[in-house]
């Protein structure tokens, strides 16, 4: 969430407190539409890194070998790339990056080990004024679980762009990035998994392949950045 320079630097970056709905001791699944489903939401963390062109964000809990990783990366200087590797050498891949007011992209990866692990995002040159980070867990998702990607930015409420699911349990993972102090909610439908600094990440399980829609709602008149991604079951 981005506001006015005036806004007094809250959480690292001047944004509003960080206030995140994802519990890793109780993890919620993803809402779906009926189908049994296997993906299922472990955990996840942020964290804001200012000006800093480094900025590492440990999982709460050990990740367990074979689970989903998403991370999402957004920062204020467009004109730098980001690198990111974590401390179990997973092998990662980036959306293609999504630029308005800021870049952000969604990264993934199969976890090669069990164990505790740190993502570190990389920018090749310091940010403007902030870099955030958001590492996310899930289990049940297949070896090779891309399976589509869409991005949006416009000015107008809410923020959603159109995306497609091919088999039915797919879950549809959303962030989206909002110029305002006013925080961003889950879309029908999604169930909220961070709302750090007021942007929001959310996803969704589907019980047959359609194009459906990634809202995140916010009452504000403010541009915006969302990125969403399909996740294929095992």
């Amino acid at each position: 969430m981005r506001w006015l320079a005036a806004l007094v630097l809250v959480a690292g970056c001047g944004r509003i407190s960080f206030d995140s709905h994802a519990d890793a001791a109780s993890p919620a699944d993803a809402p779906h539409d009926g189908a049994v489903h296997a993906i299922t939401f472990v955990q996840a963390d942020a964290n804001s890194f200012n000006t800093d062109p480094v900025g590492t964000v440990a999982y709460p809990m050990p990740v367990v070998e074979g689970d989903l990783l998403v991370v999402g990366i957004d920062y204020d200087n467009i004109a730098t790339t980001a690198t990111i590797t974590d401390t179990l050498g997973s092998t990662w891949s980036l959306t293609k990056p999504n630029t308005s007011f800021d870049l952000e992209r969604i990264a993934y990866a199969v976890a090669p080990a069990s164990g505790s692990d740190a993502v570190t995002v990389m920018l090749g040159q310091p940010p403007t004024t902030y870099l955030e980070v958001r590492v996310h867990e899930y289990r049940g998702a297949a070896a090779v679980p891309y399976d589509g990607e869409a991005e949006g930015a416009n000015n107008t409420m809410p923020a959603t762009v159109e995306i497609t699911t091919h088999q039915p349990g797919e879950m549809v993972f959303a962030m989206a990035i909002l110029d305002t102090a006013t925080p961003g909610m889950a879309g029908p439908g999604y169930t909220l998994r961070l709302n750090a600094f007021g942007d929001v990440t959310e996803d969704r399980i589907v019980d047959m392949p359609q194009t459906l829609a990634a809202v995140v709602p916010f009452n504000a008149n403010a541009s915006w950045t969302i990125t969403a991604v399909v996740f294929a079951p095992g």
